[in-house]
């Protein structure tokens, strides 16, 4: 299964990249095995656990195929894509 995964602003700054194609052999895949499993091997075991715990605190959006994708349990299929994004600030005027 390929997934394709964007990274937004600051985290794109971070993890130094803009996106990844991942390739997983795995069929049955959550949103919360991306960043449990597979976005650790990747960036690093440290990032990937902050990106989670910023995902489940909400800090962080998840879009596949063009959907919030709020429950970590959220299913994902060949050729989806992924945006991760930190949640924007709010401003008053």
């Amino acid at each position: 299964m390929k997934i394709f995964i964007e990274f937004m602003w600051t985290i794109a700054e971070k993890i130094g990249r803009k996106y990844i194609w991942i390739d997983l052999e795995e069929t049955d895949v959550k949103v919360q095995d991306i960043f449990q499993k597979t976005l650790p091997k990747i960036v690093g075991k440290e990032i990937g656990e902050i990106l989670y715990n910023m995902y489940l605190n909400e800090e962080v959006i998840v879009v596949v195929n063009g959907v919030v994708a709020k429950d970590p349990t959220t299913k994902l299929n060949d050729g989806d894509r992924i945006l991760i994004l930190v949640q924007p600030l709010a401003s008053g005027g």
